[in-house]
């Protein structure tokens, strides 16, 4: 499990499918045996200052999140079938709240 990075990466990655975009945007946050969707730039956000609060959103409201997401990306992909990946890819990152810094 990882801590929840409260830095923006160092270099800019050009997603080449569905899947790469939104794990370049989103992340996976466990806590209380749920699972949780977090945006990775609003946790670089809160980190500067311009946000003071993240989102975590359950899984029926992450799938509309990530669908209207995908939906604005010029990368064609299968969205239900990309979405439903994302939940359960091993390189979609999982943040553990006993290991994460409170930012919320």
């Amino acid at each position: 499990m990882s801590t929840l990075p409260l830095q923006s990466p160092s270099t800019t990655v050009i997603p080449t499918s569905g899947l790469a975009a939104l794990q370049a945007a989103y992340a996976l946050y466990r806590s209380g045996g749920e699972f949780y969707v977090v945006d990775l730039q609003k946790l670089a956000e809160v980190k500067t200052g311009k946000c003071v609060e993240v989102e975590f959103f359950k899984k029926q409201s992450a799938d509309i999140l990530l669908r209207r997401f995908l939906e604005n990306q010029a990368i064609a992909c299968d969205l239900r079938s990309t979405i439903n990946h994302f939940w359960t890819n091993p390189n979609t990152r999982v943040f553990n709240a006993t290991e994460s810094p409170r930012v919320y």
